[in-house]
């Protein structure tokens, strides 16, 4: 008859592992080992605490049959299928992945050149993957913000 074995019961030896910063450094700190080598600013701190803020989105309901019928969104392991369509309410950080998805196109124009024959010009396009609304953000300078983050380029 074999023994039974209760994991509650049995005494982990522990396995103490001090480092430095540096040593981290040195060996290549693995991904999931984020390394602060400056000091923690009170900047850092309200940026961090801005960025947790909850914010009320709606997005926007597909445009094609084509389009995906849920938004994603992944910040430090949380993940949002988000439903097109509905209010939803999320960190502003997870609003910034959204602003932040962009899908690339090429448009093309067609024009005759100065003998009269068919041209095509092309042009590259970046537009928001999953275009949204913002129902409800209480931090008064979310706008700023947001407005910021969808105006540049990338």
């Amino acid at each position: 008859m074999s023994k039974k074995i209760d994991s509650r019961e049995v005494d982990m030896k522990e396995s103490e592992k001090t480092f430095t910063v540096a040593q981290v450094i040195a060996a290549g700190a693995p991904p999931s080992v984020d390394v602060i080598s400056e000091p923690v600013t009170n900047d850092v701190l309200a940026l961090e605490k801005f960025m947790a803020e909850e914010v009320t989105i709606e997005v926007h309901a597909a445009a094609t049959p084509n389009d995906p019928q849920m938004a994603f969104a992944g910040v430090n392991g949380k993940q949002y299928w988000i439903p097109r369509g509905r209010q939803i309410t999320l960190s502003r950080a997870h609003v910034a992945v959204l602003a932040t998805a962009r899908t690339g196109t090429v448009e093309q124009r067609s024009f005759k050149d100065h003998d009269g024959a068919d041209q095509y010009e092309e042009r590259s396009v970046l537009r928001i993957t999953y275009p949204f609304s913002v129902i409800s953000d209480p931090n008064p300078a979310g706008y700023a913000w947001l407005k910021k983050l969808l105006s540049s380029p990338e």
